[in-house]
């Protein structure tokens, strides 16, 4: 659905939780203006373990990349999710992972805001720190 776009169709362009978790990077019919990311969404991690390999610093990892070019190429604001490595002065248990955490890039692929999520389902909280505030992080 992503390649059907073209700049400008849309003005919002919203990616599943952990968009791209589980996921190959490939060339769709050999075209590498397309090189990009499989949106296979692995949404379900059962241990810490499980999650830790997916995890992404904040803002800064493949799936933030991934948004920031699409929003780019189509001209719209995107919202992706992905796992968050914690931050470097948090403290985490170490029964816990990282975060469940969403990108939000504007028209031009630049960072809006960084969030985290508060409210935790059962498929989170194996792994999961959850978010203090509604939006953590204007950047």
């Amino acid at each position: 659905m992503i390649y059907s776009m073209t700049k400008g169709s849309t003005d919002l362009l919203i990616l599943p939780e952990m968009a791209l978790t589980g996921t190959r990077k490939f060339c769709p019919q050999n075209r590498p203006e397309f090189i990009i990311y499989s949106i296979d969404s692995g949404y379900v991690f059962r241990t810490p373990d499980a999650i830790r390999p997916h995890l992404e610093p904040a803002a800064a990892g493949a799936t933030t990349l991934f948004a920031r070019e699409l929003a780019r190429r189509f001209g719209c604001t995107v919202v992706a999710g992905y796992p968050q490595y914690p931050g470097p002065d948090e403290r985490v248990p170490e029964t816990l992972a990282g975060a469940n955490a969403a990108v939000v890039c504007d028209q031009g692929g630049t960072i809006l805001c960084d969030y985290r999520k508060t409210n935790m389902y059962d498929t989170d909280l194996p792994w999961c720190i959850p978010g203090k505030f509604i939006v953590l992080k204007f950047v």
